[in-house]
C-alpha cells in the first residue's frame, strides 16, 4: 500500500510535469525508506493548464530524491529532494486548443460545486444534529484515508539545490530584439509550521490556513539584453551547457544574489475569495531579506516595460481567442476583419438579448428548475445519512432517488452560459433558506427521521413518473424581489417592478412558504452576507479561466529588510556619458498587493532613513 501512496502523490503532484515518470519500481526502493528518479525531462504542456503567455522549451529535472519515514509516518514530515532543475522557457505559440480549455475550466467548475455541496451537506447535518460523516478516499486504500494523505502532503518538507529558470524572446519587443531574463537559487527549503511559525508535524484541519516557511539562499534575477537565443535545444546535455555554469560574469543582475527567510501563510478555502475590507489575499507573504541591491539601466527597464504591454495585450485577447484566425493578416485579411466584426459586435448583441424578455423567461426556467433540483439534492443527502445512523430497514422507504435531480444540474452546470459564482449564488440561496428554515424548527418538517408526507414534500415541480417534493409558494415581498429586475433590462427609468407575488412565482417557487418572524441575530446575518454575495456577483466581472485571476487579491507581500540599494543606470552611447542615481533605505518597509484579476499591483513603501545621490561619468 505504501508504494500506492507514493506513486500517487508523485504522480498528482509532479507526474503531469515530467516526461515518462515511472513509478512502477517503488517498492523494492521504498522498503528502505527511500526512492529518487534521474534524469527525467519536464513536458512541453508542462505551463499548458495556467493559460500564461510563455511556454517551455526546455526541461531538465537531475535528481528527485523521496525519503518517507517509515518508523514514524503518521508523525514526521516526507522529505522532497530537488537537485539541478533547469527550465528554458520562450513565448508561447499562439495555438489556442479550445477542447482542452473548455474541458479544463467545466472540470474545475465542477470540482468547486462538488466541494460547495459538500460544505452545504455538512453545514445542514450539524444542523440537524445528525452524525457527519468521516471522507475517505478508497483510492488508495480504505486504511490509509485521505486524511492520511493530505496530513503527508501538507507536511511535506521540499528541498531544491541549483535552480536555474530562464526565459529567452526575439518576438515580444519592437524590430524582434533579442533577450534573456532568468532567476537563479542555490538552495530553497519549504517546511510546514504552525501559527506560531513553530517547525514541526502539523495535522491538518478544515478551514485552518496553511503555513510555511521558505529559507532562500543565493537568490538571484538577471536581464540581458541583446544577447542571441537558442534555437534548439537537442537534449539535455545541450541544457545543461546553457544553464549550469556558474559563471556569472555575461549576466547583467537586476537583482544581485543574497539571502532571505520568506513566511508564508496560504488561505486554505477551496472557492474563490471576492473582494472584502480588510482585503483577504489567497497568499500572504513576510520577506525578510538580507542586504538587498537593485540595479536597473535604462534599456533593461524600457524592454521590462515592453514585455509587460505585450502580456497585457495577451491577456486581454484571452476572450476573444476562440474565434481568432491562424493566418496573418497579409494571407487572408478577409477572416481578420470578419474576427473585428464578431468581436466588436457580439457583446454587443448578447447585451442586448440579455435585455429582453425571451431572455429574461428562459433564464428564470433554468435557474428555478436548477434550485429545485438543488434543494431536493440536499434534502435526499441527508436523508441518506440519517437513513443509515438509525440503521433501520423502513428508514429507506422514504429516500427518493435523486438521479434525475443530478440530470437536471448537470445540465445546466455544463452551459458555458452559467458561471461557477452564478451557480454558487443560487446554491447559498436554497442552502441557506433551508438553514433558515431549522433556524425556525421548521427543516425538521421537511426531513427529520419521521415520516415524510406527501403534504410535507412540496417546493419542487412534479416530474413523470417520479415522486418529488414539492413547496408551496412563497408569498410574502422579501428581497428576492430586486433579484428578478436582473434578469430584465433594468436600465429604464420607465421599468416597473413586477408584483411581488408574480415575482416569488417565477422565480423562488422552490422556497417553503415561511411566515415572517423575527429572526434571529445569526440568520439575519446570513441573509446580509447573501444580499452582498449577489449584488458582488452581479457588478463584478468573474474570470476564473485561471490560476492566479480566481481570486480578488492573490498575494500579499510584506517586505522587512535592514538596508536596501537601488540604482538607475542610464549609459548615453552617443555621448559616452554614464549617468547613476543610487538610492539607499535603511529599515525599509513595504507592502505588494498584487491581483492579476484586476490587472493591478499596489506598492507602499517607507523607510526611517534614506539618501540619494547623482553621479556622472565620462568616458574618453
Amino acid at each position: 500500500m505504501l508504494e500506492g501512496v507514493v506513486a500517487w502523490v508523485l504522480n498528482t503532484y509532479i507526474g503531469e510535469y515530467l516526461e515518462n515518470l515511472n513509478t512502477d519500481q517503488l517498492s523494492i526502493a521504498l522498503l528502505q525508506g527511500k526512492t529518487s528518479l534521474f534524469c527525467n525531462l519536464l513536458t512541453k504542456t508542462a505551463l499548458k493548464k495556467f493559460d500564461v503567455p510563455v511556454q517551455v522549451k526546455s526541461g531538465f529535472l537531475g535528481k528527485l530524491t523521496l525519503n518517507v519515514p517509515l518508523p514514524h509516518i503518521r508523525s514526521a514530515p516526507w522529505v522532497v529532494k530537488i537537485s539541478d532543475l533547469f527550465v528554458l522557457l520562450s513565448p508561447s505559440d499562439g495555438k489556442y486548443d479550445a477542447e482542452f480549455f473548455e474541458r479544463y475550466e467545466q472540470t474545475k467548475k465542477e470540482q468547486l460545486l462538488e466541494e460547495l455541496e459538500n460544505f452545504h451537506k455538512k453545514q445542514l447535518l450539524e444542523a440537524l444534529r445528525i452524525r457527519v460523516p468521516n471522507e475517505t478516499d478508497q483510492s488508495y486504500g480504505s486504511w490509509w484515508g485521505a486524511s492520511l494523505v493530505s496530513t503527508i502532503v501538507n507536511n511535506i518538507q521540499l528541498i531544491l539545490t541549483n535552480v536555474h529558470i530562464r526565459y529567452e524572446d526575439d518576438v515580444s519587443l519592437p524590430n524582434r530584439h533579442p533577450f534573456n531574463c532568468g532567476v537563479r537559487i542555490q538552495k530553497i527549503s519549504v517546511q510546514t509550521t504552525d501559527r506560531q511559525w513553530k517547525a514541526g508535524f502539523v495535522q491538518p484541519k478544515e478551514g485552518e490556513n496553511v503555513f510555511k516557511v521558505l529559507e532562500l539562499q543565493g537568490l538571484s534575477i538577471y536581464w540581458n539584453s541583446g544577447q542571441a537565443i537558442h534555437k534548439e535545444v537537442a537534449s539535455y546535455k545541450d541544457l545543461r551547457k546553457i544553464l549550469a555554469p556558474d559563471d556569472t560574469r555575461n549576466n547583467s543582475f537586476v537583482l544581485q544574489p543574497f539571502n532571505a527567510s520568506l513566511k508564508m501563510e496560504k488561505n486554505s478555502s477551496k472557492l474563490p475569495l471576492k473582494t472584502t475590507n480588510p482585503p483577504s489575499p489567497r497568499f500572504k507573504f513576510d520577506f525578510c531579506p538580507e542586504r538587498v541591491i537593485i540595479e536597473l539601466s535604462r534599456r533593461q527597464f524600457t524592454e521590462i516595460r515592453l514585455l509587460c504591454q505585450e502580456w497585457t495585450l495577451f491577456d486581454r485577447a484571452r476572450q476573444h481567442r476562440k474565434g481568432r484566425p491562424t493566418v496573418s493578416v497579409s494571407e487572408d485579411a478577409r477572416s481578420w476583419w470578419k474576427f473585428a466584426y464578431r468581436s466588436i459586435s457580439g457583446p454587443a448583441r448578447k447585451k442586448r438579448y440579455s435585455q429582453t424578455w425571451r431572455f429574461a423567461f428562459e433564464r428564470v426556467k433554468q435557474l428555478n428548475t436548477y434550485c429545485r433540483a438543488y434543494r431536493s439534492r440536499l434534502l435526499w443527502l441527508i436523508e441518506q445519512e440519517e437513513a443509515k445512523e438509525n440503521a433501520e430497514e423502513e428508514s429507506y422507504q422514504f429516500v427518493l432517488d435523486c438521479n434525475e435531480d443530478v440530470d437536471v444540474m448537470k445540465a445546466i452546470e455544463r452551459d458555458s452560459q452559467f458561471t461557477y459564482q452564478e451557480l454558487n449564488v443560487f446554491r447559498e440561496t436554497v442552502f441557506r433558506r433551508l438553514m433558515k428554515e431549522r433556524g425556525k424548527s421548521e427543516l425538521d418538517a421537511s426531513v427529520g427521521g419521521k415520516t415524510l408526507n406527501e403534504s410535507d414534500l412540496t417546493g419542487v415541480p412534479r416530474t413523470p413518473n417520479r415522486k418529488c417534493r414539492t413547496a408551496p409558494v412563497q408569498s410574502q415581498e422579501t428581497w428576492y424581489e430586486w433579484v428578478s429586475s436582473w434578469f430584465s433590462s433594468g436600465t429604464s427609468s420607465e421599468y416597473k417592478r413586477p408584483e411581488p407575488k408574480k415575482v416569488e412565482s417565477v422565480l423562488f417557487d422552490v422556497l417553503p412558504n415561511v411566515e415572517e418572524r423575527h429572526l434571529p441575530p445569526y440568520l439575519q446575518e446570513l441573509e446580509k452576507q447573501l444580499e452582498d454575495e449577489i449584488m458582488y456577483v452581479l457588478t463584478e466581472s468573474w474570470d476564473d479561466s485561471t490560476v492566479l485571476r480566481r481570486d480578488a487579491l492573490f498575494a500579499e507581500i510584506l517586505l522587512h529588510l535592514e538596508k536596501m540599494t537601488i540604482r538607475f543606470v542610464d549609459f548615453d552611447e552617443e555621448l559616452g556619458r554614464t549617468r547613476v542615481l543610487a538610492m539607499d533605505l535603511w529599515n525599509a518597509v513595504g507592502r505588494l498587493h498584487l491581483s492579476p484579476r484586476e490587472n493591478s499591483a499596489t506598492v507602499t513603501l517607507s523607510s526611517d532613513q534614506f539618501e540619494y545621490e547623482l553621479g556622472i561619468s565620462t568616458t574618453c
